[in-house]
């Protein structure tokens, strides 16, 4: 009889709490939730039940994570995982899954007297585009306006490459793209490096210090590492909760493109909502353990949005117009620069609803080419910005309800509060769109830090060069936390919230790029680099106060330079004036590189950028 009933609850997708003494106590049903079954499949069969299903995992030593399909029919088909999955939400209407914890582990010490709490937010594709932080008048971001007001607004923040998975296990783990061996989102993680496997993380360095850490959403990138770093990147109070790769439902094996959609009856389907409601009960749980023992903690939330597709609700869609979205002046690729700077790449423009939304089933999806000399339609590009801005005021609205729900436990003035960008956006400019690049429109990412107690750095701003490595030791140092271990190649520059003015800790921020040309004679296209290469070359970029500059370096089959073999390309943008950072249209239109007088310059950007990543 209890049996049934909690498969009745599971069917109802109405919280769960299962009776002491069964098995499946150890294990976390996840409603409104199913896992790809593709990948680390232990086996499948028939089962009775969800609970049949969950204690065939709870007995198997191998099994993570459990999924029972066609809950509703006579035989579910029960699938034992030995590896964790993102959530396939086309799925959750007819079937339910589970995990199974690793063994408790050992109490963790007590953090040092004064430990603040970290709260973190990472967005995924989102440029440096607010309307208080940036003056970005176009975009409407009310609760990072507010964050902005109440914290410190960082103007030059960079990643170290523009994509995902290099970006974000760069930061995660403290070291760059070189150290972690991560250059694409293949798969690879920094775990795989040499040594890798012992490196302690950003939210593992607070953990073995004292601090309850958790996440949920896009932290580190889908299976790289494996299984969110589970169990070594977090607490195992609770199950860290699965990223979505959530698809518009007329053209589902895309991602760039979009759709508006009906939010009126169900909320769910916006894999941020739900983001930010487990970040709102990670919170309370949060709450109960400082109550109880006084532990502070490091929550990480990871927004998918404005990452594409742009699948957002219809209700923000409308508060926008697209006739009034501006164009980029800048369109055209940049005056010479080389073309293996250049990315092409793709999107598709959805069909109309009937009642004149786009994402409509029927219909046809139009792709659009970006090539090096040819700008798409401008009225393409405006509803292409249209869904952009879209997504990010929709995050907005996802991180207010956080942020809110932070202030109300009472919190707020005992945490730090840091949301950034893992890499920035082309939306048109140079002719260009997504990411991929090392332009600053890329290597540059929004970022915004609370650090309440520290008052002279509310409402301030910093031009300090800093870069997403810096965050692992700027957060413990303010944080309270002990230093971190050897090899973290950050720098701390906390000392800019005593002193807006003081950004000689750092004079050079550096990102880097692979490129892998198919064809010698058109080096823009078809340039990717798969996960294994006989050669190509690496871009490394140093930005430093007034110039950018660009060394495309050979690389051989394991993506190390070869400096020793001359340049392949070099690029030279002036920074000089700051207008850059608020009107993209002003930025680097012109490679100076070679022009008389910048000799000098380059020979000293070059040398840095040698010093830097030369191992030989």
């Amino acid at each position: 009889k209890m049996a049934a009933s909690l498969l009745l609850l599971i069917l109802l997708c109405v919280p769960i709490s299962l009776v002491a003494g069964d098995n499946c106590n150890k294990a976390n049903f996840l409603n409104y939730t199913c896992f790809f079954p593709k990948a680390g499949q232990i086996k499948n069969f028939s089962v009775k039940s969800a609970l049949e299903c969950c204690s065939e995992c709870i007995s198997n030593n191998d099994c993570r994570h459990w999924t029972t399909r066609d809950i509703d029919s006579s035989s579910p088909l029960c699938i034992l995982s030995n590896e964790l999955h993102p959530i396939n939400s086309s799925l959750k209407s007819n079937c339910v899954s589970g995990i199974n914890p690793l063994p408790p582990p050992p109490p963790p010490p007590p953090a040092p007297p004064g430990a603040k709490n970290v709260l973190y937010f990472v967005v995924d594709d989102y440029r440096s585009e607010m309307n208080e932080a940036y003056m970005q008048s176009d975009i409407i971001t009310p609760n990072l306006d507010k964050l902005a007001k109440s914290g410190t607004v960082f103007t030059n923040a960079y990643c170290q490459q523009a994509v995902c998975s290099p970006s974000r296990n760069s930061f995660m783990s403290g070291r760059r793209p070189d150290t972690t061996t991560v250059f694409g989102n293949n798969g690879r993680s920094f775990r795989d490096a040499p040594g890798g496997k012992n490196w302690i993380t950003m939210p593992e360095h607070f953990k073995k210090s004292g601090w309850l850490t958790l996440g949920g959403g896009k932290t580190y990138h889908p299976n790289s590492p494996k299984d969110w770093d589970e169990p070594f990147s977090w607490s195992q109070d609770q199950p860290y909760f699965p990223f979505a790769m959530q698809k518009c439902p007329g053209f589902p094996e895309k991602l760039g493109t979009w759709c508006a959609m009906d939010g009126t009856k169900d909320m769910e389907q916006f894999y941020d909502y739900t983001l930010a409601n487990a970040t709102i009960e990670t919170l309370n749980y949060a709450k109960q353990i400082k109550d109880k023992e006084g532990r502070p903690f490091f929550i990480m939330a990871g927004f998918r949005r404005p990452h594409g597709p742009w699948y957002i609700p219809r209700t923000i869609w409308d508060m926008y117009n697209t006739s009034n979205i501006h164009l980029p002046t800048n369109m055209p690729y940049t005056k010479n620069a080389p073309p293996i700077a250049y990315y092409a790449s793709p999107f598709w423009q959805p069909p109309m609803t009937s009642d004149g939304y786009p994402g409509g089933i029927n219909g046809t999806y139009i792709m659009w080419n970006t090539t090096i000399d040819t700008p798409i339609p401008g009225a393409v590009q405006q509803e292409a910005k249209h869904a952009y801005y879209s997504a990010v005021t929709f995050m907005d609205s996802q991180v207010g309800r956080v942020l809110d729900h932070l202030d109300m436990l009472g919190f707020t003035d005992d945490t730090i509060v840091l949301l950034h960008g893992d890499h920035g956006y082309h939306l048109g400019e140079h002719n260009m769109w997504h990411k991929f690049t090392n332009f600053e429109l890329t290597a540059r990412v929004p970022m915004l830090m609370r650090v309440p107690w520290m008052k002279q750095s509310v409402g301030g701003r910093t031009t300090v060069l800093a870069e997403l490595v810096d965050m692992y030791p700027t957060l413990s140092m303010l944080a309270g936390a002990p230093k971190p271990e050897d090899g973290i190649e950050g720098t701390d520059i906390s000392a800019v919230f005593a002193d807006m003015t003081n950004t000689t800790m750092k004079t050079a921020a550096f990102t880097q790029y692979p490129r892998c040309p198919k064809n010698s004679s058109n080096e823009w296209l078809d340039n990717d680099c798969p996960a294994k290469i006989k050669s190509g070359f690496m871009g490394y970029t140093i930005r430093v106060k007034d110039y950018r500059y660009t060394a495309w370096v050979l690389m051989n089959a394991s993506f190390k330079p070869d400096f020793s073999s001359p340049l392949h390309a070099q690029e030279l943008y002036n920074h000089s004036l700051p207008e850059c950072r608020y009107d993209f249209n002003l930025c680097e239109n012109e490679n100076i590189a070679g022009t008389p007088g910048t000799q000098e310059l380059m020979q000293s950007l070059y040398s840095q950028i040698k010093a830097k990543f030369d191992k030989n």
